[in-house]
């Protein structure tokens, strides 16, 4: 295993929690352009923050619970070292693993967090979140096992500027997807859908609780988008990949202004879809089926 410590590295990853409220900003104001609304200014985010680290913790129906009391602060942390591998600050053999690993641990905090709250809505948004992840987590683990058997690489630092949009465009298509499922926009935002379950996970929430897990969110769509880019468009350098980044950002908020959100079912149900094009792309490269 190997750790660098390189300034430039260290710094960005510090600044990652202040690019993923920027990172919203663009996002939100992106989103109400789209509606005709002028929107909330891209710097709204940090007041957002400001204001509920300021904000004096209710008591709620999961006080007493130590999971409750704890899994904000958990996520927050995990989301935030998801970047190690892939700014190559943490490099070693097979360190994909543990991308996919810290992604589900992500999940699993944020289904926790739900549950342990004793709320109804967030019990039910727990519920539909577990749903959810028996398909995107897997389809995300196979995406990332197919780069990696196409570039016969073993560790994410070594893709170098590889452009594999074209080359492997059933596991983009695959990404692309559950991407929207997993930053919780439509058509697949049914685990935080505000007009059926209020904030979902978050409804018994305050306070540095609360914001800690908005903040866990912001930082997962970061890592969404700049994994979208590191996988399919190819690493070059780590400002190059987090200006298209914000790219992605327009892009996410044109899908959000533009669909309507699926039932459970009906979002399991596609999901399952996306699982067959992953695996067909998957048996593919197995097979050495490569047209380019």
């Amino acid at each position: 295993m190997i750790l660098d410590l390189s300034i430039a590295k260290i710094s960005v990853f510090i600044l990652l929690p202040i690019f993923a409220l920027i990172f919203e900003g663009i996002r939100r104001k992106s989103f109400a352009r789209m509606q005709h609304r002028i929107g909330p200014p891209i710097h709204q985010p940090f007041l957002d923050m400001i204001k509920l680290f300021n904000k004096k913790k209710s008591n709620t129906l999961g006080t007493e619970n130590v999971f409750f009391r704890i899994s904000p602060y958990l996520d927050f942390i995990v989301c935030w070292i998801l970047f190690l591998p892939i700014l190559g600050i943490l490099n070693f053999n097979y360190d994909f693993i543990l991308l996919i690993y810290l992604l589900v641990l992500s999940g699993g905090l944020s289904i926790l967090a739900g549950l342990s709250s004793n709320n109804p809505f967030s019990i039910i948004s727990s519920i539909r979140d577990m749903i959810m992840m028996i398909c995107y987590e897997i389809i995300f683990a196979i995406i990332l096992i197919i780069v990696m058997l196409f570039t016969n690489v073993i560790n994410l630092s070594n893709l170098g500027g590889i452009f594999l949009a074209y080359r492997l465009p059933l596991a983009l298509i695959g990404f692309l997807y559950i991407m929207t499922a997993i930053v919780r926009i439509t058509p697949l935002d049914t685990v935080s859908a505000h007009t059926e379950v209020l904030e979902g996970e978050d409804t018994e929430f305050s306070g540095k609780g609360l914001a800690y897990l908005l903040w866990s969110a912001y930082l997962k769509d970061l890592f969404m988008a700049y994994m979208l880019l590191f996988l399919f468009i190819g690493y070059f350098n780590w400002y190059y990949l987090f200006l298209l980044s914000f790219i992605v950002a327009l892009i996410i908020a044109f899908i959000r202004a533009s669909t309507c959100r699926y039932k459970v079912t009906q979002a399991f149900k596609r999901l399952l879809y996306i699982l067959v094009i992953v695996l067909i792309e998957f048996v593919r490269i197995r097979k050495g089926w490569i047209w380019w």
